[in-house]
């Protein structure tokens, strides 16, 4: 064998190496791109599973934890909590609540709190999504809570709420009969759901 075939052997070998790196690195990609997708779908169908995808935002300043409680009349469903570092929070729920629970924390200047659902139950009278704007919460005071309220303005500017010490407000979801917070007609009913 003269040079010339040792080095067609070589060349050889080298475009072979080539190729088996080529496929190699493609079955890797596919094989990741699958793992991908199959995380992805797992997911989801654990969500769908679990239960359905629910909202609570805060609108204001978020310096210390807000919180919020669903419950019904068979009892606690789920809690979750908005934290310095965010504005909103995403949770899953198996089921639809009859109240909502506000944990609303001291020292802090808030303009309102929603909680969203992306479900509703059949015969469900309460809507998907409820804001709770912090001035109305004012129409509740009672002489034993009033002066742990105080008007204030938000980092945005808005208008808002702070409480001297942390309180909690319940919302009666059944008896808001389609009032969502969106307009100011929605004021009443949502006074009248509020409970401390």
């Amino acid at each position: 064998m003269d040079k010339g075939d040792n080095y067609t052997i070589i060349s050889d070998q080298s475009a072979l190496r080539k190729k088996v790196t080529c496929a190699v690195g493609t079955f890797v990609a596919i094989f990741l791109c699958g793992l991908g997708a199959g995380v992805i779908v797992q997911e989801v169908n654990h969500n769908n599973e679990v239960g359905h995808n629910s909202l609570f935002k805060v609108s204001g300043d978020v310096g210390s934890c807000y919180g919020i409680h669903l419950s019904s009349s068979s009892g606690n469903i789920v809690d979750s909590s908005v934290c310095p570092g965010a504005t909103s929070a995403q949770f899953l729920a198996e089921t639809l609540p009859t109240s909502v629970k506000f944990d609303i924390p001291a020292s802090q200047c808030f303009s309102s709190v929603t909680y969203s659902t992306d479900k509703t139950l059949d015969g469900f009278k309460g809507p998907s999504s409820i804001t709770v704007k912090s001035a109305w919460l004012s129409s509740k005071l009672t002489a034993a809570n009033a002066t742990n309220f105080a008007a204030c303005k938000t980092k945005s500017a808005s208008d808002g709420i702070s409480m001297t010490v942390a309180a909690s407000f319940t919302l009666d979801i059944t008896a808001l009969k389609g009032a969502t917070g969106a307009t100011d007609k929605d004021n009443t009913t949502i006074i009248n759901s509020i409970n401390f």
